[in-house]
This record gives structure tokens, sequence and C-alpha cells, in this order.
């Protein structure tokens, strides 16, 4: 019997710890109506710290409308969550 599914065991960990003994966790977000945590996780710990709101990146998620991505982090002990519309940026912290 298998205890782990195998979409468990690909999932990219929520916290990532930086050279300066600091570290964020990428606590939610989402695109549109569509829930993206996993999709922000993986870029995030692939290295990618500018993440651009766009159908490119988290594919069409409402056909026709404008969206925002939501983006909620924690930096060490601090709390944050950042919102833009399509086609803009959010940079999500390396080191303070």
């Amino acid at each position: 019997m298998n205890l782990f599914r195998s979409s468990e065991a690909k999932k990219p960990s929520a916290l990532k710890y930086l050279d300066n003994g600091q570290f964020v966790e990428i606590l939610g977000a989402s695109y549109g109506p569509t829930d993206v945590t996993e999709k922000v996780r993986s870029l995030y710990q692939e290295g990618v710290k500018t993440i651009k709101a766009e159908n490119s990146v988290f594919g069409e998620t409402w056909k026709g409308t404008t969206k925002s991505l939501y983006i909620s982090y924690r930096h060490c002990e601090d709390s944050k969550t950042v919102t833009v519309k399509e086609g803009n940026n959010i940079v999500v912290p390396e080191a303070s």
C-alpha cells in the first residue's frame, strides 16, 4: 500500500530559507478566481522573485475579464498581501 500520493511528493515547499538566515513563506496566491498558490511557490523555489500577473504565466482563468494577482507571504515575522492588476509585477522579497 502506497501511503504517499505522487502529487504530494512533488509539491514545492511553502518555506524558503535565505542565505542570511531569514525566510520567506508563500502563504497563498490567486489569479482571478483561481488558486495559484502551488504555481507561485514553485516559481519562487526556482529563483523567480518577480512574478508577472499574466495569462502566459497562470493561464486564462477568467476569459474576457481583467484579473488581479494576489500573493500573501511571510518574510520572517512580517506578513504581507500584495495585489497587482493583470500585466503588472509582484516582487517577493529575497532579503531585508
